[in-house]
């Protein structure tokens, strides 16, 4: 349940980026089609320049040139209705005679002066109009980078997540009892040789009495039961750091860390009476135990306990023996 949410959580948080991100972009965006706007209106003036004077100074039509002499009606149609053109022309110092001029000096000076400047400025709005769709191009390859970098990395922490966490499942099973979802042999040595010496630890070896008749009686899903009863009743009888090991059969050791003799006993004698007090479904069940303190578990510890267990067994049962 916390993997699945965890990874809800981090879908939801790479979502939320991402939208943030396209946020982000779409206002840049809005930010250079308003720049690009801004440009277009004294690009089309200035084109218009070009394309006016050209065709009035270059033409063998008189007529045609006439028409464009009066520069003060030239422009003043041009600009009535552009505070652009009108800033234009005011920052390049273009200044509109009010009368009719020259048409071989004055309006050649004139259209040398726009034609010059429309020229220039032309070109110049013309590459800062490349520049800005370059760098929208840029900025939507950019962030779809990003996006798409944003997900796959999403994905991989998933996988990479889901593959540590089947390991380790893969791991604990290796070292899980299924049955009663205690520890097995092979972690109980593993945790063994981890041990510090220089503590003080209780080990307790229990085994159920007469569960060979249980299964004999009433089945083995019976016997299945007991066994998982009273795995789940030593569980409760037990600190998180102890250790529970399903020994074989019937039989459990539990691992009282850093606990004397002492301690143990008080442990071992709840646990004794916790399941000879408990209802196995209308059985009625008992268990032995031994017991002992040690800093160092070893083969020659083992044999003890068991030795112990047994003694308990061979005085009658439902009791504990100190090895």
């Amino acid at each position: 349940m916390k993997t699945k949410l965890f990874y809800l959580l981090l879908i939801t948080i790479s979502i939320l980026f991402i939208s943030g991100l396209e946020y982000t972009k779409n206002q840049k965006i809005v930010q250079i089609n308003k720049q690009i706007e801004t440009l277009k209106t004294p690009m089309h003036f200035l084109f218009n320049i070009q394309y006016m004077f050209n065709k009035a100074m270059l033409t063998k039509d008189k007529k045609l040139q006439l028409q464009y002499i009066n520069t003060a009606e030239f422009f003043t149609d041009m600009i009535k209705n552009s505070q652009v053109i009108k800033n234009f022309l005011e920052k390049e110092k273009i200044k509109i005679k009010q009368n009719k001029v020259n048409p071989t000096q004055d309006t050649k000076n004139l259209y040398e002066i726009i034609k010059h400047t429309a020229e220039s400025q032309y070109l110049n709005i013309l590459n800062s109009l490349d520049n800005l769709q370059k760098y929208k191009h840029v900025i939507n390859q950019t962030f779809i980078f990003i996006d798409i970098s944003i997900i796959v990395l999403s994905v991989l922490i998933i996988i990479l997540l889901e593959n540590k966490r089947h390991k380790n499942h893969l791991e604990e099973a290796s070292f899980k009892d299924y049955l009663t979802d205690t520890y097995n042999r092979r972690k109980f040595y593993e945790i063994a040789a981890s041990l510090p010496s220089d503590k003080t630890h209780s080990l307790i070896m229990l085994d159920i009495d007469h569960f060979k008749q249980i299964n004999d009686n009433y089945g083995h899903d019976k016997g299945d039961f007991v066994l998982k009863e009273v795995a789940d009743i030593i569980r409760h009888n037990i600190r998180k750091n102890d250790y529970i090991f399903r020994w074989g059969g019937e039989e459990f050791i539990i691992l009282l860390k850093n606990t004397d003799l002492e301690g143990g006993m008080k442990v071992v004698e709840k646990l004794k009476n916790d399941i000879e007090s408990h209802d196995f479904q209308g059985l009625k069940i008992t268990s032995s135990f031994g017991i002992c303190e040690t800093n160092k578990i070893t083969n020659d510890t083992l044999q003890k306990l068991d030795e112990a267990l047994y003694e308990s067994k061979r005085k009658g049962r439902n009791r504990i023996t100190v090895a």
